[in-house]
């Protein structure tokens, strides 16, 4: 509710940057609500918003959640399809978590339309990435791990598996 009362409040008086802001804390929001559809329109309003102003990384971000939002609806072709039509300027994000992000959510969508080498590739190099944080390059691991298991290579599963760090082992528990 605050978050759609600042919106209004922006475009009220104009202000394009809150505009654009309040559009991608709702899109963050709808996804938490399990409303991914409208997360999509959300975080495409935020995207032409902060686009206009030349805020890349609130451009960015908004994309981020657009995918995301498409993922959770099972629309992994039209996921791969945004990020290749925005590849060549996400490729040059200086924020290099946001990078690492969008980059893992291209190995996702690579992977539920089943071109896993492709998936496993991009996972490998945002694993092996020293700038990227030890959350994110736990997420690549993971999803490396999803490939193999997917690709039935077991041995390399459990490979993966045994050097996932220690401290985040719970979430094999059962």
């Amino acid at each position: 509710e605050d978050i759609g009362r600042a919106r209004l409040l922006a475009v009220g008086i104009g202000d394009l940057v809150a505009m654009g802001e309040a559009d991608l804390r709702m899109a963050q929001l709808e996804i938490a609500r399990g409303r991914p559809a409208v997360a999509v329109r959300t975080a495409q309003n935020a995207m032409a918003s902060t686009c206009r102003l030349a805020r890349v990384q609130g451009w960015a971000l908004a994309l981020y959640n657009m995918i995301e939002a498409r993922q959770y609806l099972l629309e992994h072709k039209e996921a791969l399809d945004e990020l290749s039509k925005y590849e060549k300027d996400t490729s040059t994000l200086q924020d290099l978590q946001l990078r690492g992000l969008l980059s893992l959510a291209r190995a996702e969508a690579l992977f539920e339309v089943g071109r896993l080498a492709e998936a496993a590739e991009i996972a490998q190099h945002v694993s092996e990435q020293p700038s990227h944080s030890e959350s994110l390059k736990f997420t690549a691991d993971l999803k490396l791990l999803k490939i193999a298991l997917a690709s039935r290579d077991y041995p390399r599963a459990v490979q993966l598996a045994m050097q996932l760090p220690a401290e985040r082992s719970e979430v094999f528990t059962v």
